[in-house]
């Protein structure tokens, strides 16, 4: 199973050297810096981890924007390796979100096609296509 806890001092260290190659570089382009110089932002992070295998999926979080929040993730290689694992709770984990929040939202590198087509498995809805980012939204499903 795939929990979502608060990341500890650890997890930022394994994070910061298993980091997806295609994050990091999403990372730099979007904020002008590596990753490593926002460590202090990442021990305030959620942690992906498997309590089968203790392998770490993911570093992320959220923030609060009117009825919806802006959410935030950057992947390990490990998803790579376990995609069907990782999409099976990432289900799990937008639907622990949308029961707080009316929408999810931000905005993606373009040449990041992983992140690009898990969006779309979370039935993300495309905003805005620009150069180097695009904008999602992920709305409640109303039953």
């Amino acid at each position: 199973m795939i929990i979502f806890k608060d990341a500890t001092e650890q997890d930022v260290d394994l994070f910061l050297k298993i980091i997806r190659p295609m994050d990091r570089e999403e990372v730099f382009v979007s904020l002008g810096e590596p990753i490593e110089n926002y460590r202090e932002h990442l021990k305030d992070a959620v942690a992906w981890v498997d309590t089968d295998t203790g392998e770490l999926y993911a570093l992320g979080g959220w923030d609060k924007t009117g009825d919806g929040c802006i959410l935030w993730a950057l992947l390990t290689d490990v998803v790579e390796r376990n995609k069907l694992r990782f999409l099976r709770y990432s289900l799990k984990f937008r639907d622990e979100i949308l029961k707080k929040y009316a929408f999810i939202t931000n905005t993606v590198y373009a040449r990041n096609t992983l992140h690009m087509e898990w969006l779309n498995w979370m039935g993300a809805t495309w905003l805005r296509h620009e150069a180097d980012f695009s904008t999602f939204i992920i709305t409640r499903k109303e039953e």
